[in-house]
């Protein structure tokens, strides 16, 4: 499906699969998280793997904010960290036994699954 949202009003659960997609997903996380100074081809780099996994922004935010056990993560990133550093640091408790991903901690669905309920 061919749509160009503005990353402002990305859904939050939607699970980008083509490269604008991404792109513009990954503009929604680092606007969502505040992160005005991340290197975006970066987060890309980070992030991506986790996509083509059915992770979606709202599955990675909840995954910045919380480990799979329910207990925060810690202290909010400072701007003394590197939000692709830091990023990759947090989804690390996210790995099951270090061999593969867990699943995304919130549901995702398809940009046309989600055109269709929302249109």
């Amino acid at each position: 499906m061919r749509v160009r949202l503005d990353p402002r009003q990305w859904p939050g659960r939607v699970i980008p699969e083509t490269d604008a997609e991404i792109d513009t997903a990954v503009e929604a996380l680092c606007l969502r998280a505040t992160w005005p100074d991340a290197h975006r081809a970066a987060v890309r780099r980070v992030v991506e793997p986790w996509f083509g996994e059915g992770w979606s922004v709202d599955a990675l935010l909840a995954a910045v904010d919380r480990r799979p056990d329910g207990t925060r993560q810690g202290s909010p990133r400072s701007r003394d960290q590197v939000a692709h550093d830091f990023l990759r640091a947090r989804l690390r408790s996210w790995w099951q036994g270090g061999a593969r991903r867990a699943r995304p901690p919130v549901a995702g669905m398809t940009l046309g699954a989600w055109w269709r309920v929302n249109r």
